[in-house]
């Protein structure tokens, strides 16, 4: 597993070891941690948010402040379903991926496009990371304001203490804020944990499979007789003694065949995540909605505003990084048809003209990943989802004006 040391994977290696979620750790131990993490989201983060919407249910604002934790609280258990319960998949497809790895490692200029994409991928995990843990850092400095102030500057009265997302611990806030409130900061992460981990992982495999489809766009643009008379391609299984037709019809069928593992590897990542995505998609988006008119409505608490403002910020950018795959995917495997449309294919012999003929219609169909068969993850989604929080926030705005 050296592969998954280099730089390149090291980052989604640590995210899912943090977890207990890397798939080629047997040792018990590793079960000890996803049950702190499933216990942490559910005892610090759901079941306070639960009896806080429960007891105060007549009280919209309080309704209104409870539900975006809350959503993030049932996403982060509903994504760690994939992790914990479908190891074999996700060893399945890092396996694949490191095969792939092996198949391009003899020519450089696929190794190349191969590590552009892998780097790409690790770029943006960073960033995931990078701004869930900024952002549950700020939340928790924020509610240690007030008790730092009261040593720094005291008034006559104490300053109100606000635990992170306010949940319902059935215990004297005052007494026990900082108890408290380290309780909701180790629930807070555990849950963005999960959620992270589980986005990183399909970026990662996403961006493995558009570079694969980028491979399979090099060579098809790379047919011609010159390359195979100076034998620039060293076929494995075929005589170099063989003529160039026989050599380019070899060619072609490790082309197809690469587009038809890539094709399936796509419908494997589908199939894994369908689910998971479908509640992030239907939880996120409301958690973003909610967070802006939250934003829009807290005018005369700054503090709030801050806080919401963050909580928006970084869900969008989660949910854009989890929307840009989708569309590089139905991109890159469009370009098969191009690729190959634009070969030099009219030099080629009738058996390799044929070949090229089976791929264009093989690609005809671009590969997608659809949630719940009813949307596709893609830019114009992403757009989608802001129009609507902005028109939300405009509706309120006009209304508060009025």
């Amino acid at each position: 597993m050296d592969l998954f040391s280099s730089p390149y994977y090291k980052v989604q290696k640590a995210c899912l070891t943090i977890c207990g979620a890397w798939p080629y750790q047997n040792d018990c131990n590793y079960l000890v941690i996803q049950k702190i993490f499933l216990t942490a989201t559910l005892i610090f983060v759901l079941i306070p948010e639960v009896i806080v919407v429960v007891n105060q249910y007549k009280d919209f604002d309080t309704f209104m402040a409870c539900l975006p934790f809350l959503s993030a609280a049932i996403m982060a258990l509903v994504k760690s379903n994939p992790l914990y319960f479908n190891n074999n998949e996700v060893k399945i497809l890092l396996e694949e991926l490191q095969c792939n790895w092996e198949d391009f490692r003899n020519m450089k200029s696929e190794m190349s496009i191969i590590k552009s994409y892998a780097n790409i991928g690790k770029q943006i995990s960073i960033i995931c990371v990078g701004s869930i843990y900024i952002v549950a850092t700020c939340y928790y400095l924020m509610s240690c304001i007030a008790p730092v102030l009261d040593l720094i500057l005291p008034l006559n009265e104490s300053r109100s203490r606000v635990l992170i997302f306010g949940g319902d611990f059935y215990g004297h806030t005052e007494e026990h804020f900082f108890l408290l409130l380290t309780m909701e900061f180790f629930g807070a992460i555990c849950a963005g944990h999960l959620i992270l981990t589980l986005d990183i992982l399909y970026i990662t495999l996403m961006f493995h499979s558009c570079g694969t489809f980028a491979v399979l766009c090099h060579r098809l643009q790379n047919i011609e007789m010159n390359n195979f008379k100076n034998q620039k391609y060293q076929l494995v299984g075929v005589n170099l003694a063989a003529n160039q037709d026989q050599m380019i019809y070899h060619y072609l069928s490790t082309c197809i065949q690469l587009h038809i593992r890539n094709i399936k590897y796509g419908e494997r990542i589908n199939s894994l995540f369908n689910v998971a995505f479908f509640f992030d998609l239907l939880f996120g988006s409301l958690i973003a909605c909610l967070s802006a008119v939250k934003f829009v409505i807290s005018i005369k608490e700054p503090n709030q505003r801050v806080r919401y403002g963050f909580l928006y910020v970084t869900q969008s950018v989660r949910i854009f990084c989890n929307m840009l795959p989708g569309q590089l995917l139905i991109d890159h495997s469009s370009r098969v048809k191009l690729a190959a449309s634009r070969s030099k294919w009219y030099d080629l012999s009738e058996k390799s003209k044929k070949l090229v003929l089976i791929l264009i219609m093989r690609a005809e169909k671009p590969t997608r990943f659809v949630v719940g068969r009813l949307f596709v993850m893609n830019i114009e989604l992403f757009s989608l989802i802001t129009r609507t929080c902005l028109s939300y926030c405009t509706i309120i705005l006009s209304v508060q004006k009025n």
